[in-house]
């Protein structure tokens, strides 16, 4: 039975978004394999910034040399230089940083730009998320595609078990994520503009952007320019269980972003029974196949028109996005991620 070390820097960071929840779920998981020995490591403080990536290369290789780790999974897109030896398996969650530089702090682009060419060149095996995002990755480090392999996420049971609970008064569309530029706020904020006078409902955006990035000042005219009692901003959510009681008060869900290498969101609210809207783009194409209603998020009027569509014939996907919600699940995911292991401790 090989020992296998996890990499749980990201676990300690204060707020939780889908990055942090993909390691703890898979990690959980793992933990009850009866196949190998897993060894879930993390930093005894907050780790968002410096002090996480100075435990990971300082602290950590030591770790892995205690518990005689066989290999180390590193879940969130860094590595540590020096591993004594040890073979590494690593996600590479997206590369956004790259194809939209303006959303991010020069610091940020910087570090990563660094890092995701030391995980491809450090790691045995890289882990893409999504068909869609390997090829990106393929793109960019032609040199290591072969070390290429896809584990797509998943979505917790607790979300198929959402019961419907529209709120008295307005009905609403929602948005969950990150509200930095990529994620395309100003583009929603426009569409619902122009729906406003044509539907009832409220938005309502849930999520902060976090300290990498740069904000949009276009954001604050548009929330100012849509009337107080239509429009809800409700920030970072820590707690799961209120945010899937928030799926379940939607009548819709609204995703236009940019750039997405899965779009867990879009999953959830599938799994939920939430109708839902979002951007053509390939990596939301593989999540929701046939299932949602899709828009171009560079045009804030075919936002607006799935909006519509959405609102007055989107609940006849719903049962049909459930089912194809059940094909992604954290069990599989964790699984996946396990073969991948074997693949690189057989050849060891």
């Amino acid at each position: 039975m090989a020992t296998i070390v996890l990499n749980g820097r990201i676990c300690a960071h204060a707020n939780v978004s889908g990055a942090e929840r993909y390691a703890s779920n898979v990690f959980s998981r793992l933990q009850n394999s009866i196949k190998h020995r897993y060894v879930i490591v993390r930093p005894k403080h907050h780790s968002i910034g410096w002090k996480g990536h100075a435990w990971e290369q300082t602290v950590l290789p030591g770790i892995c040399r205690r518990e005689k780790a066989a290999l180390l999974f590193c879940p969130s897109g860094s590595v540590p230089l020096v591993t004594g030896g040890v073979p590494v398996v690593a996600t590479v969650l997206d590369l956004s940083f790259r194809w939209f530089p303006g959303a991010y702090r020069l610091a940020f682009r910087a570090f990563y730009r660094m890092m995701t060419g030391l995980v491809m060149y450090k790691a045995t095996r890289v882990v893409s998320i999504s068909e869609g995002e390997r090829t990106r990755i393929s793109e960019v480090y032609a040199r290591n595609r072969q070390k290429l392999r896809v584990v797509r996420l998943g979505v917790a049971e607790e979300f198929f078990s959402i019961q419907p609970n529209g709120l008295s008064g307005r009905p609403n569309i929602l948005y969950v994520g990150s509200t930095n530029p990529r994620k395309n706020i100003v583009g929603l904020l426009q569409a619902f503009q122009v729906v406003l006078e044509k539907i009832p409902h409220t938005l309502r955006i849930v999520g902060t952007a976090g300290p990498q990035f740069r904000c949009d000042p276009a954001v604050a005219r548009l929330v100012h320019a849509i009337p107080p009692d239509r429009l809800e901003v409700v920030g970072y959510i820590s707690d799961e269980s209120r945010l899937r009681e928030l799926y379940g008060e939607a009548s819709l869900f609204a995703f236009p972003s940019f750039y997405e290498a899965f779009g867990l969101p879009v999953l959830e609210a599938m799994a939920a029974g939430v109708p839902v809207v979002a951007s053509d783009i390939p990596a939301l194409r593989e999540v929701g196949g046939d299932c949602i209603l899709y828009c171009q998020p560079q045009d804030p009027r075919s936002i607006a028109e799935a909006i519509l569509d959405g609102v007055s014939g989107g609940a006849s996907l719903v049962d049909h996005a459930k089912k194809r919600a059940r094909e992604f699940t954290w069990d599989k995911c964790a699984a996946s991620l396990e073969a991948v292991f074997d693949e690189v401790l057989q050849t060891a």
